[in-house]
């Protein structure tokens, strides 16, 4: 089964940053750079794997760069797309923290 950790909400400047509403309790684990995200497309597209290039904070969202995402254009083309991760790595990440 697969877990929601965010959303792309919309494009974020001129370089190909975009703005993602956090949908999990854990963004700084899920959004860490060099980690890979799976992304689940509006509209039936073919879903991809990005890697995180950099995470910042921004009112109360993250302004989020990816591999491969390095325009407005290309950007814009994600609004829409969620990121998932299956449920069952989160629960093992999870009790590996508790350990």
């Amino acid at each position: 089964m697969e877990l929601v950790v965010g959303r792309v909400v919309k494009a974020h400047g001129v370089t190909g940053e975009l703005v993602v509403e956090v949908r999990t309790d854990d963004p700084d684990s899920r959004f860490a750079p060099g980690s890979t995200l799976r992304g689940r497309p509006r509209q039936g597209a073919s879903r991809h794997e990005y890697t995180v290039e950099s995470v910042r904070s921004h009112g109360g969202r993250l302004l989020l760069r990816l591999a491969g995402v390095d325009d407005r254009d290309a950007a814009d083309a994600m609004r829409g797309v969620v990121f998932v991760v299956d449920s069952a790595a989160a629960a093992d990440r999870r009790s590996r923290r508790l350990l």
